[in-house]
């Protein structure tokens, strides 16, 4: 996003200035365990910080399915990505 480290640190410093600074915050929530590192080196609380990874749950996804019938349902195009 930021090509400036500089710009990209100093707009999170701000935002987790604003964020654990706030009488309304009950948690910052952050996608992996580095980024909730970042942001309380910038100030956000470690005990009011927490982790949920993203990712794709490969029980439920399965990327070799043949989508033709839930497709026709929708009336979606036989090819191409949703």
């Amino acid at each position: 996003m930021f090509r400036n480290r500089a710009i990209r640190t100093s707009g999170i410093r701000e935002c987790t200035q604003d964020i654990s600074g706030s009488e309304y915050t009950g948690n910052v929530i952050t996608l992996n365990k580095k980024l909730a590192e970042f942001v309380t080196e910038f100030g956000a609380a470690k005990e009011k910080t927490s982790v949920i990874g993203a990712g794709i749950d490969r029980a439920r996804f399965n990327p070799e399915l043949d989508g033709h019938e839930i497709r026709e349902v929708y009336g979606l195009k036989k090819k191409g990505s949703l």
